[in-house]
């Protein structure tokens, strides 16, 4: 049976309820609750295996732990889940949800109405279940509606999985693929066999009362209707036994903890006695030890409860930040919050110490700045910034600024590059448009335009060289006063590089000047680590070449992100489908694509003395893993869509480069799209291999793969420099002048 309707009091210091109660309180269903939940879901940060996890112990009947609230003023502005429009407080009955986010908004997901959904949990009644689980349970969202692998609930499909997933929905070759979120709708996990929605499940467990029998009954009609021709005793087993799991979920209670507002203050206001201020404040000791079972609260989130305590009106920082498509839709809520607060503390008063991400304690110096007001620094320097929408026009002006167009703004960022741009540099970059709308009110749209080159170059130059975002942050701050208009992009290149935080950028004529990092066409083997090699005489200028690009080529030679070809291939990135909100490795609408697939070199060392074997053209004396380097480099690299139906996976490249096409303009168009120039296709084909010999290797193709992957991997850094105009920083800086161009690498 579903929960009664019953008076809740919260003013006591510990208030349980049944868990469906709870969530018709999330959701504004059950009125007589006000719950403040900020909209989080779009800096979700819950994978699908941990969604997963908690579902396995809401439906044995676990507990899952304690929620935190704290009590709220009446009339205050807020906006419930699912509402777009803002709702007062009422007079009782009004909370805030300090600690459990993220457990509300796991398990709201199958109680959201469809329209709100952006991921959907299934339950499999005709699969074995996951290890230690109950029941079979898979994730999909809008950006994979097909959802992740069954062995690693978080991680992606293949590309050739996808492909297949894809297939009942193309009746034709060159049929357009339906939008994203008809996929979303329409999909199912891949592989699965008897899938229901777990929505439906609880929705039908609500329409029967929870009356068992009828909702076996009507389950099994559903499974029968499918005509799946499972096996009856197994299948039947498993919804019996969902049943019971329902029951359970619909008995079990929930415990909220309150918060005394006392709790709230800095340990030397509750204790005068003990002004230690290396002593944890009470409510970080509290979420510490009860909040969260005993793992410490990150100090975002702890900043976020005390400023949603003393300032309500924060709730609706994030639904006013993502109420458009903008760099702020795309940060998390805690990243907008500590942002938010930097940002204010740097405008608030110079006398106040940068924090990039305080501490706990550093964050309650911050706000007893001010002596003569209880929350002088959150209510006249923090708030001031959300309200009337001034941090949100700077985050629109910053978006406009950086988002790619073909026409008006080539070299900008396509939207799916957003969310890969790190907090520290986004803060940077707030801080100097801050600057732009204090000092030039009239001029803004022009100081801004005038400047869009310059902050380009520098948003790519701290994604290639910067060392220690954190640190360089710091340092650009000095950089930028309310006094200055034009972005100082040089002056913190060059500060950055002095004080050890960055490498320098070189061109592609010095580069090509230590050769062997480069090319190693005087050796047929496949070179790892020593390629980069920094011996103890190498002079310091030479250090820094190879350091730099050790990065473009990938210095972790186990990991295939580039982050940067989201922008080397730009107008293809930016007409890929799918939401590039999610912003999280195992939910982008993209991939990171093997041009010579893993499949033929990676985890793989011939078979023995094979004369096929690719182990036999691996230098030795390395690390016996140049295949590994040269196989994930950023020249064997390549964004692509998730949903293209194209055939990828581990198909050889002449295949999936389509060499063969009789149409060379659509050829020509897909290596444009893939970042390959003409060139280099011999190369690309040599080491395509013979087909169904994919993992036989004759030196000429084991040499051609290195060389066709050193290539490419310069040819994109001449991309990077040149377009990006870095010679214009480089001919200012005289002890990193560039030099006379030379003529385009070509391998021999």
């Amino acid at each position: 049976m579903t929960a009664e309707k019953e008076v809740v009091d919260f003013n006591k210091d510990i208030v349980i309820l049944p868990l469906e109660n709870w969530l018709n309180f999330a959701l504004g269903r059950d009125e007589s609750v006000f719950v403040a939940l900020p909209l989080i879901q779009r800096g979700f940060v819950w994978k699908p295996n941990q969604i997963i996890d908690l579902w396995d112990t809401l439906l044995r009947g676990m507990p899952v732990g304690s929620l935190i609230f704290s009590p709220m003023p009446p009339g205050i502005d807020v906006r419930k889940i699912g509402k777009k429009e803002l709702g007062k407080t009422t007079e009782t009955g009004a909370i805030g949800l300090i600690d459990g986010q993220q457990r509300t908004l796991s398990m709201l997901i199958p109680w959201l109405d469809i329209e709100d959904i952006d991921r959907r949990i299934w339950v499999d009644f005709a699969d074995t279940p996951g290890d230690g689980h109950l029941f079979r349970l898979r994730v999909t969202t809008k950006n994979q509606p097909f959802g992740f692998q069954k062995a690693a609930p978080s991680a992606k499909l293949s590309l050739s999985d996808k492909r297949n997933a894809l297939k009942p929905f193309i009746k034709e070759p060159n049929e357009e693929l339906p939008e994203q979120d008809v996929l979303f709708k329409e999909g199912k996990p891949y592989l699965s066999k008897c899938p229901i929605d777990l929505k439906d499940l609880i929705d039908e467990w609500k329409k029967q009362k929870g009356n068992r029998t009828k909702w076996i009954e009507s389950i099994e009609y559903r499974i029968n209707e499918n005509k799946l021709n499972l096996d009856e005793e197994n299948y039947k087993s498993k919804v019996s036994n969902f049943a019971d799991s329902l029951e359970r979920l619909f008995n079990l209670k929930i415990p909220l903890l309150k918060v005394d507002k006392s709790i709230f203050n800095p340990v030397a206001e509750i204790n005068p006695k003990n002004n230690d201020e290396t002593i944890d404040p009470p409510l970080a000791v509290l979420f510490k030890r009860i909040g969260t079972g005993g793992t410490a609260l990150s100090d975002a989130d702890y900043a976020f409860s005390v400023i949603k305590h003393h300032l309500p009106e924060s709730y609706t920082l994030v639904e006013h930040l993502h109420d458009e498509e903008n760099i702020a839709s795309l940060l998390s809520a805690t990243d907008l919050v500590m942002t938010t607060v930097r940002l204010a503390a740097a405008e608030y008063s110079p006398s106040i110490t940068d924090w990039e991400s305080p501490n706990k304690r550093e964050f309650h110096s911050l706000i007893k700045k001010d002596k003569n007001a209880e929350n002088g620094f959150l209510e006249t320097g923090f708030l001031p910034l959300i309200k009337n929408g001034t941090l949100k026009a700077a985050f629109s002006l910053l978006t406009n600024l950086l988002k790619y167009n073909s026409d008006t703004n080539p070299k900008g960022l396509p939207l799916h590059a957003f969310p890969v741009l790190n907090r520290p540099l986004v803060q940077v970059l707030l801080r100097w448009i801050r600057c732009v709308q204090l000092n030039s009110l009239n001029n803004v749209a022009s100081v801004l335009n005038n400047n869009r080159e310059e902050v380009l170059r520098f948003i790519m130059y701290w994604q290639l060289c910067v060392t220690d975002p954190k640190k360089a942050s710091f340092i650009a701050f000095q950089y930028l006063h309310q006094t200055d208009t034009n972005f100082p992009g040089l002056k913190i290149y060059d500060a950055l590089f002095e004080k050890n935080v960055a490498i320098p950028i070189f061109s592609p004529a010095q580069i090509l000047e230590i050769n062997r990092t480069v090319i190693y066409a005087d050796s047929n083997k496949l070179r790892g680590w020593k390629r980069f090699l920094i011996k103890q005489e190498t002079e310091e200028k030479e250090k820094k070449v190879i350091q730099l690009y050790n990065r473009w080529w990938g210095s972790n030679p186990n990991r295939y992100t580039h982050p940067l070809l989201l922008w080397l291939q730009r107008e293809a990135v930016d007409k890929f489908k799918g939401n590039p909100v999610a912003g999280r490795e195992e939910d982008t609408p993209y991939d990171y694509d093997h041009i010579c697939p893993s499949k033929h070199w990676g985890d793989w060392t011939g078979a023995g003395a094979s004369t096929d074997s690719l182990w036999r053209f691996v230098e030795k004396n390395d690390d016996g893993r140049g295949h590994v380097y040269v196989g994930n480099s950023i020249g064997n690299l390549r964004v692509w869509d998730s949903s293209k139906n194209r055939s990828d996976g581990d198909n050889a490249p002449n295949i999936k480069l389509e060499f063969d096409n009789p149409k060379q303009d659509e050829r020509d168009k897909l290596l444009e799209q893939s970042a390959i120039n003409l060139p280099q296709i011999e190369k690309w084909l040599i080491c395509s291999g013979e087909l169904s010999k994919e993992r036989s290797w004759s030196p000429e193709r084991a040499l051609a793969f290195q060389q066709v992957v050193e290539q490419r991997a310069f040819s994109l850094y001449e991309c990077f420099y040149n377009e990006l105009g870095f010679s214009a920083w480089l001919e200012k800086l005289p002890e990193t002048a560039a030099q006379p161009m030379t003529e385009s690498y070509s391998p021999a």
